[in-house]
Order: structure tokens, then C-alpha cells, then sequence
């Protein structure tokens, strides 16, 4: 089965590619997107050829950090509705169980779950579902999976653990410096770990009735 995605979410990886100096109307041209979608709402493009952009992308960037800055270029309309009921919701768990829950809106196949263990609350990544397991793009899920995070709690949220499967690159201090928390790479899978205490908190922006 051809799977898909929303095609707003790629203008990420659009901006990543402009920003390190290359051309990504020709890039995503090469790889059958028509650059025009990512400005059509409900418009989708097919997972492979998203994964081929990102290996061509990973291939012309001299930075293997550069996927870590995609949330710099994130809009809570590229993931439709889900991203401002996101915005509006009562905790981070709420946040997680409805984006886990809604996710079909934004991916046809679903690569996220989550795990409670004495560890904490896991956000578990199963990019590979999606059909590659590409370092970079995985970085990007997992920083943007972050940055939500912090939109709603606050840049003095912290995590309890990061886990990358793939080996670590040469620029590891930057996952230090922007998930601010202990790091290990070459782990079985990609996870993010917060604290109960956190994802329970109540947040202030909450808004039942926009996150309904």
C-alpha cells in the first residue's frame, strides 16, 4: 500500500534546504513533489518520495546536525486543526494522547505510540513504519517533537532521557545543547522521556473548547 502525508508538513524540509544554500524547488521537482502542493491545504505527497528528498537533502548538506533546526520553521497549520488543538490543550498528555489519536489526519500511517514505564512518559518514534529510517529525518521528528512540547510547557521543560538508534554524529554537542537532557545514541529505539509531573501539569493556554 502507497501510504501518505499532508504536504504542508514538507515546507520544513523546504526552508532547511533554502537555509543551507540549495535550491528546493529543484530538489523536490527531482523527486516527483510538485512544489505547488505544499501551499494547497489537504494536499498529500506519497512516503517515498518523501524519503527520497530527505536522502538526496542529507547527501548535499555539510552539516549532519542540520535537521535538528526544523523547528524553526514550523507552523501549527501544516498539520491542520491537530496543530491548534495541539496549542490549546489541557497537558502535554492530553497533547500526546491527541496528536497519537489524530495522527491519521496528518500521516496514513501511524509511527508514534506512547509508554508509560518507572522511566517516565515515552514518546516512542518508529520512523522505519514509514519505510526508511533516515538519521536526519529522524532528527527532525524528534526536535519537533520537542519544540511542540515547549510551545505549550515552556522552554524550562526538560527531559528525563533522548534516545537515537542511530550512531552518533560528529556534532553531538548540539543534541546536548537543544534537548538539554542525557543523549544516547546507537540506543534500540528513538524515544523521548518526560517526567509524570510534567506531562500532567496543567498549562495556561489551554482552551477545551478550540482543542474540541
Amino acid at each position: 500500500m502507497h501510504y501518505s502525508h499532508l504536504a504542508t508538513v514538507t515546507n520544513m524540509l523546504w526552508k532547511l534546504i533554502e537555509a543551507n544554500g540549495h535550491d528546493p524547488e529543484t530538489l523536490f521537482s527531482d523527486v516527483g513533489i510538485d512544489p505547488d502542493l505544499l501551499n494547497k491545504p489537504g494536499a498529500r505527497v506519497p512516503y517515498a518520495s518523501v524519503n527520497k528528498i530527505w536522502a538526496k537533502t542529507t547527501e548535499i548538506i555539510d552539516d549532519p546536525c542540520f535537521a535538528l533546526k526544523a523547528h524553526k520553521y514550523w507552523h501549527p497549520s501544516y498539520i491542520h486543526a491537530l496543530g491548534y488543538a495541539w496549542l490549546a490543550s489541557h497537558t502535554l498528555r492530553e497533547a500526546l494522547t491527541r496528536f497519537v489519536r489524530y495522527l491519521r489526519v496528518v500521516s496514513e500511517k501511524s509511527f508514534l505510540k506512547l509508554e508509560e514505564d518507572s522511566d517516565g512518559y515515552n514518546v516512542i518514534f518508529s520512523f522505519e513504519l514509514l519505510g526508511r529510517h533516515i538519521p536526519t529525518q529522524v532528527d527532525m521528528g524528534m526536535a519537533m517533537g520537542l519544540h511542540m512540547c515547549r510551545l505549550n510547557y515552556g522552554e524550562d521543560l526538560k527531559l528525563k532521557a533522548v534516545n537515537f538508534v542511530h550512531a552518533g554524529p560528529s556534532c553531538t554537542e548540539e543534541y546536548f545543547a537543544l534537548f538539554k537532557a542525557s543523549v544516547q545514541f546507537s540506543a534500540k529505539r528513538d524515544r523521548l522521556t518526560l517526567s509524570y509531573a510534567d506531562v500532567d501539569k496543567y498549562l495556561i493556554g489551554a482552551n477545551p473548547q478550540l482543542a474540541d
